[in-house]
């Protein structure tokens, strides 16, 4: 429940400073939960764990942080 409001706070925010003209759409709620069904790609893929920390690091700033 925490989620859903962090993420409808976060939306709010985002869509008073969207430029409308570059995103047409609205946010929602769920674009900023990244975990939510609605934004996995790969349903059932498993993750990917390293020995090494700061390779871990990448990968987990790679997901979080793709541009799309």
């Amino acid at each position: 429940m925490a989620d859903q409001r962090h993420g409808i706070a976060t939306a709010v925010l985002a869509n008073v400073n969207r430029d409308p003209k570059k995103k047409p759409d609205a946010y929602k709620a769920n674009d900023f939960i990244y975990w939510h069904e609605s934004n996995r790609q790969v349903v059932g893929q498993r993750g990917i764990l390293s020995a090494d920390p700061k390779e871990q690091s990448r990968l987990i700033k790679q997901a979080l942080f793709k541009s799309k």
